[in-house]
Order: structure tokens, then C-alpha cells, then sequence
């Protein structure tokens, strides 16, 4: 198998390889193409890559959304005084739901999908007023699971947007709302037994969907250098959860909750 990580504003391309399970012989061969501004992206620094049911390639950067059809680049941008466009030119995730709408999440302006009939966007923002708005502007995820659900990880909290209403419900790491680094979710992923793990500043939660509870799977150190930073989560063949994070790949085993660490690393993307 093959882990795409795009490493946040650490690398000037597009993607960095690793190679990651034996099953790649020594006979195949991988061909890389660097594809950045000068192939026409309005940016170098991706943070996320999605491919639509379209097939069309999008890519999140620091200075606009960016759509690949193979031939061209376009490049969507925030406008001032324009509500149908992009609120913010710095990209954090990209999701695409069960209808076929993408979602994109930007920094520090709030969560938008993107109107594919009319070329436009509508947005949404967090209102202190209204607990059924999404609980922050600072989008650091979109996610969608089996079940066509799209989670959304801010920096203050998990949410799940209802398709129906337009809403948000929040869940919170930290059992509470507030500047708590386990409410900073920086990655979601769902299992094969559809258990859905919570990456955040402040380690790994396990989150139960029913009750709204959430499991701690934190690490305990003395060192000062310790992080418990999550910023990637992926299962492999054999059920085991990784996690990439601030100091390395780490291979959790459930049992005991202890972490293995592979390597020292900064890895912010995984996918299996």
C-alpha cells in the first residue's frame, strides 16, 4: 500500500510517498509528477486532495481551492462583498457527501459546500447566539462515514451536520465547550467496526455515536517533550489503528491503550 501524506505548509509539492506495506514489488515501478503553481495551482502548499464521483481532482491550499479535469486548472477565491463565494483563500479540508456535494473547510472563515448547478457556495458560520451553528469557524476536518454522516472537526469541538435541518450537533472532547486542547479535532476516522476515533491536540478519543461519550486513549509521559498531538488516524489489514502525529508514527494496541512509537516523524496525513 501506498500513504499519502501532504505535510502542511512544510512541502513545496504536491505529495510525499511513503511506502509503507511489502506488497509493492521490487519490480514496480512509481512515477511521481510534480504538479504545482506552474502547472497552474494557485498555491504549493495542498492540504488536502480529493477526487469526486465526477472524477474531477480538487486540492486545498493556502490561496484558493483548486479543481483539475485533467486538461486545466480552476481556481475558486474569496471575493469581498461576494456571499456565494468562498469566505477564505486558505483551505483546510475537503469531504465530498452522499449527493455528491463537496465540502470545504477553511482556517479561520467557517465550513461551505459547494453549489455545483450554480458555480457557488454557501456557507456556514459559527454563531455564539446559536447552538445549532457549527461550534467554531476554525474547520481543521470534514469527514463522512458509512453511513453518509459528515462530521466536522474544529477547533472547539466535534460536530455533525444534519442534512435535513441545516444544523449542527456538537460533541466535545473535553465534556464541555471552551478553549480545552481535547476539543481541537484535527482528524477523523471510522473503523471497520464503524468505531469512530477522534484526533485532537490533546491525544486520541474513541468516540460512542449513541451516548455522545468519549473514550481517552491519551498517552502518559513526564517528558517535556512529550506530544499528544493527533493529527492522522488509519487502520490497516489487520485492524490495528495508526496514528500520525507530531513525533512519529504510533501503532496503538487497544487492549492496553499503550502506544508503540515507529519512528520520529512529523506526519500529518495517513490513508491505507
Amino acid at each position: 500500500m501506498i500513504v499519502t501524506c501532504f505535510r502542511r505548509a512544510l512541502v513545496a509539492s504536491l505529495a510525499l510517498f511513503l511506502v509503507f506495506e511489502s506488497r509493492i514489488s521490487a519490480q514496480e515501478q512509481l512515477h511521481l509528477t510534480a504538479f504545482g503553481n506552474t502547472e497552474g495551482l494557485s498555491q504549493n502548499s495542498i492540504y488536502s486532495v480529493i477526487k469526486d464521483h465526477k472524477g474531477l481532482m480538487w486540492f486545498a491550499t493556502q490561496d484558493g481551492l483548486n479543481k483539475y479535469d485533467g486538461y486545466k486548472v480552476s481556481v475558486y477565491k474569496y471575493r469581498i462583498g461576494d456571499r456565494r463565494a468562498l469566505p477564505s483563500n486558505f483551505i483546510t479540508s475537503l469531504a465530498e457527501d452522499k449527493a455528491g456535494d463537496l465540502w470545504v473547510g477553511t482556517r479561520l472563515n467557517g465550513l461551505s459546500r459547494f453549489n455545483r448547478s450554480a458555480d457557488n457556495f454557501t456557507t456556514f458560520r459559527h454563531f455564539p447566539a446559536n447552538p445549532s451553528s457549527i461550534s467554531s469557524d476554525k474547520v481543521q476536518v470534514v469527514y463522512r462515514d458509512r453511513a453518509d454522516n459528515l462530521w466536522i472537526g474544529t477547533g472547539n469541538g466535534l460536530n455533525l451536520f444534519a442534512s435535513k435541518t441545516g444544523q449542527f450537533l456538537r460533541y466535545y472532547p473535553a465534556g464541555e465547550a471552551g478553549g480545552y486542547t481535547a476539543n481541537s479535532v484535527s482528524a477523523i476516522y471510522e473503523d471497520k467496526n464503524r468505531n469512530l476515533w477522534i484526533g485532537t491536540a490533546e491525544g486520541l478519543f474513541l468516540f460512542n455515536r449513541g451516548s455522545g461519550h468519549f473514550t481517552s486513549y491519551q498517552e502518559k509521559s513526564v517528558s517535556v517533550d512529550f506530544d499528544d498531538a493527533v493529527n492522522a488516524i488509519t487502520e490497516d489489514s489487520r485492524a490495528r489503528i495508526w496514528l500520525g502525529t507530531n513525533t512519529g508514527l504510533k501503532l496503538l494496541d487497544r487492549g492496553s491503550k499503550a502506544f508503540a512509537i515507529l519512528r520520529s516523524l512529523l506526519i500529518f496525513c495517513l490513508q491505507l
